[in-house]
């Protein structure tokens, strides 16, 4: 679960949206890049979309290398 402080120091990193985070094995899971963030969501594209969507931070985690 990422918060947006941290979102603002992962801008352009990798991150995996779980539409229910208490689920970690969730298949429905989508990899996508921050792109940018409010004061209130992250903006993540997703996949090969042209255009990021305003994304809960609690639905996110960081990719870790």
């Amino acid at each position: 679960m990422m918060t947006l402080a941290v979102a603002r120091h992962h801008i352009g990193h990798p991150v995996i949206f779980r539409p229910f985070p208490e689920t970690s094995d969730d298949d429905r899971h989508e990899q996508g890049v921050i792109t940018a963030v409010t004061d209130m969501y992250v903006f993540v594209r997703y996949g090969d979309e042209r255009r990021s969507k305003a994304t809960s931070p609690d639905r996110l985690t960081a990719v870790t290398p």
